[in-house]
């Protein structure tokens, strides 16, 4: 009851690429091109795919050639009585219009996937292929960056009692694909989650953690608490996150400190309503 022992507990956890960013179709489009396969090495800027979207094209080649009169109109203004007449209007009309044009290019331009960064390819949709449709903001692929891992464990009230920030940790994975990652422990979130951000964990979805859906957020059962796994290393970044279990090691205390602990969290809780 008094001596401290052992204080090492395992909690449910994902490890993934310490940075990764999904590209979605900008417009409604057509697959033009695709250079990219899964599990590719690709460099920063680098192309992966090409949407087209017909109407897109026309309304800016419409523009265009609207802009293009208006630019003829102003040169000439000067030397004509009619269009003189027009004043600053003309002007005015001809701004708007290369505006216009200028947004539209950009638009057509948000076509292209392109790498934000050096690293691989994810999570290739099956929709990605020469002359299939793909709507507005589908999510079409993913890229991982090349280096780095990390991680999020999350914790109940007993467990996050004696975790400190740089204590030793070690992920697991379920799938059993790589040994145990060494890491360690990050930023502690003090507050309870609303809501789990992990749907791999989510009982729902056949993870750990007990949640229910209200309203589309998986809302924890009971309170849980979040922790960040850093320096995990450099390594290979996995394509995909993957779901384990996180080794913690806290701080050593007795079940007499613990059950203090409990007793003072209560009448905090209790103090605040």
């Amino acid at each position: 009851m008094i001596l401290p022992g052992q204080n090492e507990l395992s909690s449910p956890a994902v490890m993934g690429a310490a940075q990764s960013q999904g590209l979605y179709a900008a417009e409604a489009a057509v697959v033009a091109g695709v250079s990219a396969r899964e599990g590719q090495r690709v460099r920063a800027g680098q192309a992966l795919a090409q949407l087209a979207s017909p109407q897109l094209d026309q309304r800016l080649a419409l523009a265009k050639v609207l802009e293009a009169d208006l630019a003829w109109q102003v040169a000439q203004q000067s030397f004509n009585s009619e269009l003189q007449s027009k004043g600053t209007a003309l002007q005015q009309q001809w701004q708007a219009a290369r505006q216009q044009v200028a947004g539209l290019q950009s638009q057509r331009d948000r076509l292209a996937l392109i790498a934000p960064f050096a690293g691989r390819v994810a999570d290739v949709s099956e929709a990605l292929r020469p002359g299939t449709v793909v709507a507005q903001g589908e999510r079409l692929l993913q890229v991982v960056g090349a280096d780095g891992v990390r991680g999020e464990a999350y914790v109940d009230e007993d467990g996050l009692a004696g975790l400190r920030r740089g204590d030793a940790a070690r992920f697991v994975p379920d799938s059993g694909e790589t040994w145990a990652i060494a890491c360690r422990l990050g930023p502690i979130d003090r507050l309870n989650q609303a809501a789990l951000e992990q749907p791999l964990l989510a009982s729902v979805y056949g993870g750990p953690i007990p949640v229910e859906l209200r309203d589309h957020d998986l809302v924890p059962l009971r309170a849980i608490f979040r922790v960040r796994l850093e320096d995990c290393g450099r390594r290979d970044p996995p394509l995909r996150e993957m779901p384990g279990w996180a080794r913690l090691s806290g701080e050593r205390y007795s079940l007499l400190s613990l059950g203090w602990r409990r007793l003072a969290a209560v009448l905090e809780r209790e103090a605040g309503l």
